[in-house]
């Protein structure tokens, strides 16, 4: 981490964030570990966070949130900067591991600069590229492997064994990444905390009959070709088992909405989301809801905040609250 902070100076960072790092980094009782690609295994970096008292020995994964081109340093300041309690989160007061991946955003030259190659929010063109040369080739392999790996290093020096399951947490475009990873692997998932997720859960069906019409649900807004990220069927029983929540602040609009948003949902991807829910933000909260209810999803809680926006609302800071009463009933 040191070497980290030098690079930051190095490279002209404003002081003044490189010192709120620093204070905050001091007031962690636990270290940080920025985890270098490996081999065959993943190909980008990740950081770990490991406590040095484990109140619990269930990884959390975080997403990236602040994610900018690809091997951008900041990248890595923003990830350790989101486990802090200076994010609203808190999560470091767990006192459990936590993997946040170091994704990246930027254009993808195989889409002629026009469209966004989106790593940090898993996008379709990412799960589905097919150019092995691509950093994010095979992103949810890599992940699988990130988490395997993680779990090793804990085990090797601090012999704590972890849980195979891990938490899987996030807010705004991270809250994509970890609900769509959650969703392809939920027999790897005990808990999944999505906030202002921009209404973009996806529905567990590979079609669905609106207005007379049947649609098909194609990733990431249903799990008709789930196939081809994961080589097997979706897992209904573990997905169904999987208690998940969802919130939102109900002053959210279309200026929070990625979902037809050109640079980040492709042409075809938003027709179906204009079919099956339209274009009003808060209405397809609601008709997400219903839809999970009418499926009789009892383990997926739907919240939404009165009188409160996207970043400010509370069930932010209150993920620390849901994942300590997850322990308890565990």
């Amino acid at each position: 981490m040191e070497q980290f902070i030098k690079n930051l100076e190095i490279q002209n960072i404003d002081k003044e964030k490189i010192n709120h790092l620093k204070n905050l980094i001091k007031s962690v009782c636990g270290s940080f570990y920025i985890i270098k690609p490996k081999k065959n295994y993943f190909r980008f970096p990740y950081l770990l966070y490991v406590p040095n008292q484990f109140d619990s020995t269930t990884l959390i994964m975080h997403g990236n949130n602040l994610a900018l081109e690809e091997g951008n340093i900041l990248n890595i300041y923003s990830a350790i900067f989101e486990t802090t309690s200076e994010a609203g989160y808190d999560l470091l007061s767990l006192n459990q591991p936590i993997l946040v991946p170091i994704t990246s955003n930027y254009i993808h030259p195989a889409n002629n600069n026009m469209h966004e190659f989106f790593p940090m929010q898993a996008s379709r063109n990412v799960l589905f590229c097919k150019d092995s040369t691509n950093t994010y080739y095979k992103l949810f392999e890599q992940i699988n492997n990130m988490i395997e790996d993680a779990q090793n290093i804990i085990e090797s020096k601090y012999n704590v064994h972890i849980d195979d399951k891990i938490i899987c947490h996030g807010f705004s475009s991270s809250s994509k990444f970890v609900l769509r990873y959650a969703t392809c692997y939920p027999s790897k998932v005990s808990l999944l905390i999505a906030g202002g997720f921009g209404n973009q859960a996806i529905l567990p069906l590979e079609n669905i009959t609106i207005n007379n019409t049947c649609i098909d649900l194609i990733y990431p807004v249903g799990i008709k070709d789930i196939k081809y990220i994961t080589g097997k069927d979706f897992d209904k029983s573990s997905f169904y088992n999987l208690k998940q929540f969802y919130f939102i602040g109900e002053l959210e609009d279309s200026s929070n909405d990625t979902a037809f948003n050109f640079r980040h949902t492709d042409p075809d991807i938003q027709e179906i989301y204009k079919n099956v829910f339209g274009f009003d933000y808060q209405s397809r909260f609601d008709q997400l809801k219903k839809i999970f209810k009418e499926l009789n999803y009892t383990n997926v809680e739907f919240i939404r905040y009165a009188n409160f926006g996207h970043s400010a609302t509370p069930g932010i800071s209150h993920s620390t609250e849901l994942i300590k009463n997850y322990r308890k009933i565990e």
